[in-house]
């Protein structure tokens, strides 16, 4: 049994767990390319993967998620409860991006002072959870419809409020993560 629990500020929380495990398919396509400057301590990078996949028998999760400031269309926030098969896959995704590192030489701490995500695409995203049900009157997420309607929702909101979440993914996940000694 494979059990993950992750606890993240701002109360996201998620447990989940694979009793009987589960197969990757296409992790050998992924590309990734990075350049540091060591100098001005700034991190150009990308990656990009032809097709990937991940499905399994049976999984478990409890737990909320707070996307914010993305919709409920990229993907539903708050309380989530979820049983069954899972199946998810990804095709043609491609990330582009930089990063400054700031090193405080007193706390001995590595931290990103910037994060930017300038690309970040894909041809399709589709997930399917089984019972996966969220928000507090666990209403069951309808994951055909969602992975039809996510690429062109994602385009949509990634050019408005992407640069915002991945400010917040560094300060409350990349950054946390980076001070732990």
């Amino acid at each position: 049994m494979t059990s993950f629990n992750v606890q993240l500020p701002h109360e996201t929380c998620i447990l989940l767990t694979f009793p009987r495990g589960g197969v990757a398919l296409g992790l050998d396509t992924l590309y990734y390319h990075f350049t540091i400057n060591y100098i001005l301590l700034t991190v150009k990078f990308d990656a990009s993967i032809e097709r990937a996949s991940v499905s399994g028998e049976s999984y478990d999760a409890t737990g909320s998620f707070d996307l914010a400031p993305f919709s409920s269309d990229i993907f539903p926030s708050g309380k989530f409860v979820g049983t069954g098969l899972y199946a998810a896959e990804i095709v043609k995704l491609s990330a582009e991006g930089s990063a400054t590192i700031l090193v405080n030489l007193i706390s001995n701490r590595i931290s990103l002072s910037k994060l930017s995500l300038t690309k970040v695409e894909f041809e399709s995203l589709s997930l399917d959870l089984g019972t996966f049900k969220s928000g507090e009157d666990e209403t069951q997420v309808d994951f055909k419809t969602w992975s039809a309607n996510i690429k062109p929702n994602w385009d949509k909101e990634f050019d408005s409020v992407g640069d915002e979440f991945v400010q917040r993914v560094r300060k409350e996940v990349i950054n946390p993560f980076l001070a732990v000694s």
